[in-house]
């Protein structure tokens, strides 16, 4: 019965992972299109949501 939770709580993590890591990659994305319309500050907010989907998996 441990074994069983041990697996669904991998992948409840690997799935959190890959979700945090294509929504990083969307916004990316939608940054470098829209990155001469914007001012500086949501520049520099969408950068560092970006960078925080991305590193943030890798801390848990």
């Amino acid at each position: 019965m441990k074994e069983v939770k041990i697996k669904k709580s991998i992948l409840k993590m690997l799935f959190a992972f890959l979700i945090l890591f294509i929504s990083g990659l969307l916004l990316t994305f939608i940054e470098i299109i829209a990155w001469e319309e914007n001012g500086w500050d949501m520049r520099l907010l969408g950068v560092f949501l970006a960078l925080t989907m991305y590193f943030f998996p890798c801390s848990i």
